[in-house]
């Protein structure tokens, strides 16, 4: 079958960059729901870690922060990918012990590893720091 608009392909390279703004943002309100229920999820007794400190969800948001803004802004892409594939596993993991605490369903968090994953294979896109070798 013919492509119904063959003059669209000539900008396939914004497609990493729309998936990266994409991450990004979820990156972004992870964080934000993180940083906001910290005192909840440090009340919260994890495997082998048990309860932790609010500093230390703290910490874990400002990660996640950093993550989605080097993703925003395309520098260290494929590695911020990387971090961010660990993170949706991580919460995955925990999505039981968190609760309503980070409000995402376990599918966003699946597309979300879909999503690094791409951005990890394909890199950058345009309008990155990152440059193609």
């Amino acid at each position: 079958m013919l492509n119904p608009f063959p003059h669209l392909l000539n900008y396939g390279f914004f497609a990493p960059t729309l998936l990266r703004v994409t991450v990004a943002c979820l990156m972004f309100f992870i964080a934000q729901q993180a940083w906001l229920g910290a005192k909840t999820i440090a009340a919260i007794p994890f495997p082998l870690v048990g309860k932790t400190k609010p500093w230390v969800i703290h910490i874990a948001a400002g990660i996640t922060a950093l993550v989605g803004l080097t993703l925003f802004f395309g520098y260290n892409t494929q590695w911020a990918a990387l971090v961010g594939i660990l993170i949706a596993i991580k919460l995955t993991y925990f999505r039981k012990q968190l609760g309503q605490t980070i409000g995402l369903p376990v599918l966003a968090y699946a597309f979300l590893v879909i999503l690094c994953a791409s951005l990890l294979l394909t890199g950058a896109g345009a309008l990155a720091f990152d440059l193609p070798l």
